[in-house]
């Protein structure tokens, strides 16, 4: 791991410096030849210094290797595969999302100031923002004053107190020994909600920073418990769309960008991931080397508001580079037998995706489904789950070409029927800048969610027509956040570790890895089969693009087609961003058929502000902070948490009303938010 000293040396660069490291490093290394030599001499000795502690390195851990199966967020390389120290797994997690701290948080200020400022609600009021309320005919609101630890859908974000005493608490009640990892799905910066205070690059990796080293203080694991225990438990953050500037911006890399938040996650990125993680900002952590992982996805590659995401198609384009990036990875996870959760930020939906990278991402996905555990990601702030048929869309993507390929894929039938998922929480809307925390037109995306629900269940109602099987669909977990937009949320999984500890060959996981190319190897053979499929004929690159082809299609429909047509088609390159069949012989994995990693129950929390608020003013020295249990697993009325489970849930929210209220109920996290008329 590397030095604090080093990661805010590196952190101040980003900030204040604005020039090119690489050209000043080539600068440096062509001063003069005697130079040159000098240090070629001093890295030789270097090397061997280093080899000698490798090796010490080598024999300590071999003396190590009977540990049971492990849990860590370090590793190192050695003998050709990953090694990891001893934790054993309790079967338990945690998903943390959209905490979105803002230091500027002033308790008992005006809600029309975003919780900044104490004055009156006209002199809180720019105006452009009176202009808003003026053309919505609408005035403001009696000022309400800000409370210590946020007010639930008044739109601020969250206090510094919230923010604090939340993560005390769930690190508390969770602490390392308790569980296995985490899972921290990002936005950990204020949105850009107030014109008097921009947001700003140094506040933005300064955040990120101090919220990384509060996680890994956080959940430590003691020294006492032995040296050979990891510095935390495997923590796995993901990239969220205001954790960049500006806001949802993001392109591939490497660069500055890139080497910052290099930096900042460097405990919980694996050394020979960070090479690969400088160009996509997508990394993994073996959970247990060789059996289970998590893989953290830069979902901005994907997402429609980031305006340098045009499509997955083209090979110039970082969603399409990222999807094969994606498929190598998933192999090679298959390969070796492992199984995986996959994280991200926004929802792999249409609601948040670009048209052709929904379609691919999620059949990657599907076509992996003997593998992924489940897909759990955070960025809407309610507590949810979408079903998605994923072989409607390889059917869709396979079945397409050139003269009939739709060219807006959203106007087409989805797994769920004519629905419109376009952005709302996106879309230019002078009120929703102004409030980028308040929840806006939430009941229209909850109309076509349930519609969703709809088409499943119709489909579940001519199962003896062979028309459904669950098989056939993959599921999104998203999750409640931290920050007020409704109530603070988060959720601890429980997962099936049943057997793993059952044999000695558990202990002997080291030796099981021997056979698999050492992971720094294989992300280098990564980076070169990419480049190889970007820059293939490169020469005709930007004149033999898919998009230059549909538009010649689009030119051409309607007139005859020639022979020499007809062999160009013929002759038309396979989409490697599409993903292969899952093979005939590979069985189902644990999303759908009860096995080892098989999620199998789950417990949400959450912090009733009103109630607390409430308390906390009348009997300030008695209240204490803590969340409630909100609702179990139990609770749902669900068979199970495989996909069959989640999709008779569908059927059953639809049949039963009484369901149907209590899961509104917490899909926006107990605040009565979908009986309130103004929403």
């Amino acid at each position: 791991m590397r030095e604090k000293a080093y990661q805010n040396d590196e952190t101040e660069k980003y900030v204040s410096q604005n020039t090119n490291i690489s050209d000043e490093f080539h600068a440096d290394i062509h001063k003069n030849s005697s130079k040159r030599k000098l240090k070629l001499l001093l890295t030789f000795f270097l090397i061997l210094v280093l080899g000698a502690t490798y090796f010490s390195k080598q024999q300590a851990l071999t003396h190590s290797s009977n540990s049971p199966a492990v849990a860590s967020s370090q590793s190192s390389e050695l003998d050709g595969k990953t090694q990891r120290r001893a934790k054993k797994l309790t079967g338990r997690f945690i998903h943390i999302t959209d905490i979105h701290p803002d230091p500027h948080y002033v308790e008992g200020s005006s809600i029309e100031s975003s919780c900044h400022r104490k004055e009156s609600s006209s002199s809180a009021l720019d105006e452009g923002e009176e202009e808003v309320y003026k053309k919505k005919k609408k005035t403001p609101k009696k000022q309400t004053k800000a409370h210590k630890f946020g007010d639930a859908m008044q739109g601020c974000d969250s206090s510094m107190e919230l923010m604090q005493e939340s993560m005390k608490w769930i690190s508390q009640e969770f602490p390392a020994s308790e569980i296995d990892f985490i899972v921290w799905t990002g936005d950990n910066i204020r949105h850009d909600n107030d014109r008097r205070i921009p947001r700003t690059q140094t506040e933005i990796v300064e955040m990120n920073k101090n919220m990384s080293d509060m996680f890994h203080e956080l959940w430590a694991v003691p020294e006492t418990e032995g040296p050979f225990l990891p510095e935390t438990i495997p923590i796995i953050p993901s990239l969220g769309n205001n954790d960049v500037f500006p806001h949802n911006v993001v392109d591939i890399g490497p660069g500055q960008f890139m080497r910052t938040f290099n930096n900042i996650w460097a405990s919980f990125i694996p050394e020979e991931q960070q090479r690969s993680f400088d160009r996509f900002m997508s990394f993994f952590q073996e959970i247990i080397p060789g059996k289970l992982a998590v893989l953290s996805i830069n979902t901005l590659h994907f997402y429609k508001s980031n305006p340098l995401v045009d499509n997955c198609n083209d090979k110039d384009q970082a969603g399409y580079q990222m999807l094969i990036w994606f498929g190598l990875l998933m192999q090679e996870f298959r390969d070796r037998g492992m199984k995986v959760w996959i994280t991200g930020h926004v929802p792999p939906i249409e609601k948040n995706f670009e048209s052709s990278c929904y379609q691919k991402f999620n059949l990657w996905c599907w076509e992996y489904r003997d593998l992924i555990v489940g897909g759990l990601y955070g960025h809407m702030n309610m507590d949810h789950f979408v079903p998605i048929n994923g072989r409607d869309l390889g059917e869709r993507l396979r079945g397409a070409n050139l003269e009939n390929m739709d060219l807006d894929l959203q106007s087409r039938q989805d797994t769920v029927g004519n629905t419109d998922m376009s952005s709302d929480a996106f879309s230019i809307n002078n009120e929703v800048t102004i409030f980028g925390a308040k929840p806006v037109n939430k009941m229209k995306y909850i109309k076509t969610l349930k519609q969703q629900y709809k088409h499943v269940s119709k489909l579940q109602n001519k199962q003896n027509s062979d028309t459904f099987d669950p098989a056939d669909y993959l599921v999104i977990n998203v999750a409640g956040s931290v920050i007020p937009t409704f109530n603070p949320a988060f959720r601890v999984w429980e997962y099936n570790i049943t057997g793993l500890y059952d044999n000695d060959e558990d202990a002997q996981e080291y030796d099981q890895l021997n056979e698999y190319l050492p992971w720094a190897e294989f992300f280098t053979q990564v980076d070169e089969q990419i480049d190889t499929i970007v820059h293939e004929d490169y020469e005709n690159f930007g004149k033999d693009t898919l998009f230059t082809k549909l538009k010649e299609s689009i030119m051409k429909k309607g007139k005859k087609k020639n022979k020499k047509n007809k062999k160009k088609k013929k002759k038309q390159k396979k989409d490697k961003s599409i993903p292969p069949k899952m093979p005939k012989d590979a069985a189902l994995g644990p999303a759908y058929k009860p096995q080892l990693f098989s999620p199998v129950s789950f417990k949400q929390y959450y912090l009733d502000l009103p109630r607390f608020n409430k308390n906390l003013k009348q009997s300030p020295k008695d209240t204490v902070f803590e969340y409630d249990l909100e609702y179990t697993f139990n609770n749902t009325q669900m068979e199970s948490l495989l996909v069959d489970g989640y999709l008779k849930y569908c059927k059953s929210l639809i049949k039963d009303k009484q369901l149907w209220k209590k899961y509104l109920k917490w899909l926006f996290v107990s605040t009565d938010y979908e009986n309130l008329e103004d929403n």
